[in-house]
Formats: structure tokens, C-alpha cells, sequence
């Protein structure tokens, strides 16, 4: 946490260092290093609250827009198929250009009003897998006719209307389900939530988004297996073995002129300021407008896609595992608990997708609840990580939540509630009324005393739960 509040001298990203190689970071005291970067460096060149000059930002904001170009442009062409737009590549681009545009919004909502973290914002393969399941009840299953592309006429009314009320089923369950969202983050429901939700209730969550979702990428990637491995090796050779290669490049220097320095081409500027996450927003908003830019990439083939599947679905789910890092996995425990809910989350929705008459109750909706439930991986796991972690004995150090919820303390709290307050005054003693104070999102200002420095309640939150309290901090119930 210290580096991403620290304030640093703004470096030269191509500051030659005595290695010869570019360098684009300090030592956090606001003293440059003498010492070349080291290709795995994690360190901030820029920190949340520094500003990178115009130029750079642009250039930052677009190393973020490519990073996540993948995911984004992964949701539409997943949904297409199952919203029998899998023969209308011009619909499939008013898609991605559609979560372009939407997701450059929520981008610079997010960091000037929501979290103020530099955090891009993209669409979310959280509702892919209920999406999904529920565009696999019968009702909303593709007719026939639109999966024969000689069938296909794409001006036709009746074509539209089929994608277009499939369109208007997922717009309304996701603004219900964005409601429920809303409702949880303004109530402050998900901080009791988070007492209960652990690493065994994560892992599996997040695995079970993208494991199901491998008969999908297999064949894509099997329309051509040859395209799809070549752009897996050019995938892993750009972003896994030449990573911590420098590469020569031509750089233009005011005494040396024109010259050559070695750069880590392939590897990605360590940047967390909040302002080329602004910029990156701003070039997603731009790419929405432009509709070329979204026909583009609707028009990659089938087997490109298939091979950036394999590899972002195989990534993800070993995000999720990832989280056992914190639980003991020595324990007998937490091996069943992980490793049942993972291989249930599997098998029960395929026995669902094969025998959905063995749940028929006689009420149409409940039906159509329990096949999407219990058809979506990631709830069944997930549920049923949650439910023995709770239920069968174990240790918090067992579980994993003393490691999990280890919070780094932070030295500075006038920076941290610089960080996370909102802009313009928003949430500060001056626009704070004394109905607020009942708001759990609202941030506002504790005093401990005469000639005290205020500072935010998220940070006497941390520095409380963590056993510790601020010498200006007055105690602070909940």
C-alpha cells in the first residue's frame, strides 16, 4: 500500500540507467536508482495520485485498452452464438462496440465517483455463465432456420426480432440483478457478507466462470487447429518468454539524438495512476463511437478467437485456485471442501443440461429458476464452498482468513483519504450533512481532537480491525 500513496519524483520512462537499459522507476524516497530495472519489477513508475505528462498518459492509456482487449471483446462473441447472431457479423459489431462504449463510461464512473482506484472497468464473465444457462431454456433456444447461414437474412424482421427479444431478457435480468448490487454495496450487507465468505468459497466461484466454458473454446479452436496453435504460441512466446527479454529500439534523446537502448518491449509499463486509467476510459469511449473499429473485430476468425480462449479461460481459472494460496491445504478439511464443490460444480449442471425433465414441479417459474441455478457452475460450487466452510469445524488460520484478510496498514492517513474520497469536495466536512452519517458507502471525516488531522473512516476501519488505533482517531462503533 505505501508505494501506491507514497509521492514520488516523476521519472523518465526512458531514463537510460547504467545498464544501458530503459528505466522507468524509482526507489520510492523520490531518488531515482542508479541500477538498471529488473526485468519481473512490479515497482510503480507512476504512482494512484501522480500525473504522467499528456503524452504519456495517452500512450499508458492505451497499453491498458490492448491488455484488456481480450475480455472485453470475449463476452460479446461468447453471448452471440446463444443470441443466433452467430451468422451476423454487423450485429456481432454493434456488440463490441456497445461494451467499448459502456465500459469507458463505467471506467471514469468508477474513478472519479466509485472506487478511485485505477482500475479499468470491462465487461464481466460473471453474468456470462447465468447468461448462458438461461439462453439454454428451451423457450429462448435459437430456432433451427438461424443456424443454416443460407437461411439467414439479416434485414429481415423476423430475424431481428428473434435476437432482439433474447437481447431484452438478458437487459432486464441484469438490471434486476444490478439492483440487487446496488442494494448490497449501499447497505453495507457485503461487509457482514465478508465475515463468512472465504478462499474456499472464492476459489471455486471463480474457477467454475471459465471451466464450463471449455466446449465452447474447443470448438472454436477446432474449426482450425492449426491457426489456433499458432496464435497460442504467439500469445505465450509475447507475453511468457520474452517478457524479460530487452529488445533494441530506436529512441530519439535531446543530447544523443537519434540511438538504440535496450527496452522490455514485451512487458508492461507498471503504471497505477489513476489519471491513464482516465485516458484509457477515454479511448474505450472512443473505439464505442467509431463502429469500423467494432467491425473489425467481429470479423476475426473463429479460430484466433479459440486459441485467446484457451489461454484467458485457462488463466482465470487458476486465478480463482490461486486463492488457496491462504488456506492450509495440509488440512484433510479443506481438501474435501475445495476439491467437492469444484468437481459438483461440474457434474451437477451437466446432468441438469441432459435430464431437464426430472425437474419439472408444475410451476413454470420455479422450473426455470432451478434449471438456471443449477445449471450455472459457478453458483453450485461456489454455494456449496460456502456452505461447508461454515458448517463443518475448522480454524480461522485453517480457513484461510487470517491471511486473507491481513490488511497492509498505511503510514500516511491524510494520502489514503486523499485517495479514496470523492472528488470535489464530495463526502468532506464541507458538503457533509448529518443525515450522511447513516449512509454506509459515504466517507466522512473523524475528528479526535483539538488541532487533529481528520481522516477517513475506511482507514480507522483497517487500523482498528488490524488491533491498532490512531493517536488523533476517537473510537468508532458500529
Amino acid at each position: 500500500m505505501n508505494s501506491a500513496i507514497t509521492s514520488c519524483e516523476h521519472p523518465d520512462p526512458l531514463q537510460r540507467s547504467d545498464g544501458g537499459t530503459l528505466s522507468a522507476h524509482d526507489d520510492g524516497q523520490g531518488k531515482k536508482n542508479s541500477q538498471p530495472r529488473s526485468p519481473g519489477s512490479s515497482q510503480l513508475a507512476y504512482a494512484i495520485l501522480d500525473t504522467p505528462p499528456w503524452y504519456l498518459c495517452i500512450f499508458l492509456g492505451i497499453q491498458h485498452f490492448l491488455t484488456a482487449l481480450g475480455g472485453l471483446v470475449a463476452v460479446p462473441l461468447i453471448l452471440a452464438k446463444d443470441l443466433c447472431l452467430q451468422h451476423d457479423p454487423l450485429t456481432q459489431s454493434y456488440l463490441i462496440s456497445t461494451i467499448f462504449f459502456v465500459s469507458g463510461i463505467c471506467t471514469l464512473l468508477q474513478v472519479f465517483f466509485g472506487v478511485r482506484l485505477p482500475i479499468l472497468q470491462g465487461g464481466t464473465f460473471g453474468f456470462v455463465a447465468p447468461s448462458l444457462a438461461m439462453l439454454s431454456l428451451p423457450a429462448w433456444r435459437c430456432p433451427e432456420w438461424t443456424l443454416n447461414a443460407s437461411q439467414v437474412n439479416i434485414s429481415s424482421p423476423e430475424f431481428t426480432e428473434e435476437w432482439q427479444k433474447r437481447i431484452r431478457e438478458l437487459q432486464g435480468v441484469i438490471m434486476v440483478a444490478s439492483c440487487v448490487q446496488m442494494l448490497v454495496g449501499f447497505s453495507g450487507l457485503i461487509g457482514f457478507l465478508m465475515r463468512f465468505i472465504g478462499p474456499l468459497t472464492i476459489a471455486p466461484t471463480i474457477s467454475l466462470v471459465a471451466l464450463p466454458l471449455f466446449d465452447s473454446a474447443g470448438n472454436d479452436a477446432g474449426v482450425h487447429w492449426g491457426i489456433s496453435a499458432m496464435t497460442i504460441f504467439l500469445i505465450v512466446l509475447f507475453s511468457q518468454y520474452l517478457k524479460n527479454i530487452a529488445v533494441p529500439v530506436p529512441v530519439y534523446g535531446r543530447k544523443e539524438k537519434c540511438h538504440t537502448s535496450k527496452f522490455y518491449l514485451f512487458q508492461v509499463f507498471p503504471v497505477g495512476s489513476r489519471m491513464v486509467i482516465v485516458a484509457a476510459g477515454c479511448v474505450l469511449l472512443l473505439m464505442g463511437v467509431f463502429g469500423k473499429i467494432g467491425a473489425v473485430f467481429a470479423t476475426i476468425p473463429t479460430p484466433v478467437v479459440g486459441g485467446m480462449y484457451l489461454v484467458m479461460f485457462g488463466v482465470i481459472s487458476a486465478v480463482g485456485i490461486s486463492n488457496l494460496q491462504y488456506v492450509d491445504m495440509n488440512s484433510s478439511r479443506n481438501i474435501f471442501v475445495f476439491g467437492f464443490s469444484m468437481y459438483c460444480g461440474l457434474a451437477i449442471p451437466n446432468w441438469v443440461n441432459k435430464n431437464p425433465d426430472k425437474l419439472q414441479t408444475g410451476i413454470l417459474q420455479l422450473d426455470q429458476v432451478l434449471q438456471v441455478l443449477l445449471t450455472t457452475g459457478m453458483f453450485v460450487g461456489g454455494f456449496l464452498g460456502f456452505l461447508l466452510d461454515n458448517t463443518i469445524p475448522g480454524s480461522l488460520e485453517e480457513r484461510g482468513f487470517l491471511s486473507w484478510n491481513q490488511i497492509q496498514e498505511s503510514e500516511d492517513t491524510t494520502k489514503v483519504s486523499e485517495i479514496y474520497n470523492f472528488p470535489c469536495g464530495i463526502g468532506t466536512k464541507f458538503c457533509t450533512s448529518s443525515c450522511t452519517r447513516y449512509l454506509p458507502f459515504w466517507p466522512r471525516l473523524e475528528h479526535g481532537g483539538k488541532g487533529d488531522t481528520g481522516v477517513s473512516q475506511l482507514t480507522l476501519a483497517s487500523q482498528i480491525s488490524s488491533g491498532k488505533r490512531p493517536k488523533c482517531a476517537t473510537e468508532t462503533r458500529m
